[in-house]
């Protein structure tokens, strides 16, 4: 029948922030020991996540660049040595995203099981 805004949860069901919170006291108290990998799965997830957002900004940068650069003829010359950069980094962020993605499984996986 489609997509029902209504709460799954009955009323009956629904935690109070006490209860809440003892919930997440007890979890956090079972992660326990997993505490640095949580730490570095979160460090890892960020880092990702910044390789996968920073492309659009950096080819941004570049239209930005080449349009200037087309304005002024004196910085024609350095165009090429720009885009040559800017795509050293973009491959750079596409590996690192790359490794930072497999990392990120193998971490999750492991802290979840």
């Amino acid at each position: 029948m489609g997509w029902q805004a209504r709460a799954i949860i009955d009323d009956e069901q629904r935690l109070d922030r006490k209860a809440a919170a003892q919930v997440v006291r007890r979890a956090l108290h079972h992660l326990r020991p997993y505490r640095g990998e949580m730490i570095l799965g979160v460090v890892v997830m960020i880092g990702a996540t910044i390789c996968l957002v920073a492309p659009p900004l950096l080819f941004g940068w570049v239209v930005d660049g080449v349009t200037r650069g087309l304005a002024h003829p004196a910085a024609r010359r350095h165009e090429a040595a720009y885009i040559d950069h800017v795509a050293l980094v973009l491959l750079g962020l596409a590996f690192g995203a790359w490794i930072l993605s497999r990392a990120q499984i193998m971490i999750v996986t492991r802290v979840g099981e």
